[in-house]
């Protein structure tokens, strides 16, 4: 299905292959060099669609994970978000993921 005619546009992403362990390892030193220990955290997993959530580094270094999961590592984004509720902004990090052993 060509979706440029609807609007839009191809992106290609480079997939970096690594386990949990190691984007989680990589994605917190990344944070703490910026100070992020409060920042949310968004899991996307494109494939399966599921969205994992964390309030706070800690939240995201304690998860209970697979650590040996094979994954691609798509892409790390860092956005702000305004909460309605809270009435105030949070620094959200968004890390595109996809199982790696789904194509074997």
């Amino acid at each position: 299905m060509k979706l440029e005619s609807y609007g839009y546009k191809e992106r290609v992403f480079k997939a970096r292959r690594m386990t949990l362990a190691e984007m989680r390892i990589g994605v917190l030193q990344m944070l703490f060099e910026k100070h992020y220990s409060f920042a949310h955290i968004r899991l996307v997993d494109i494939y399966s669609g599921e969205v994992d959530t964390f309030k706070s580094t800690n939240d995201f270094l304690m998860a209970d994970f697979n650590e040996s999961w094979q994954i691609d590592l798509l892409s790390i984004k860092e956005m702000n978000i305004y909460d309605e509720e809270e009435k105030v902004s949070h620094v959200t990090i968004v890390i595109l993921i996809e199982d790696a052993e789904r194509d074997e």
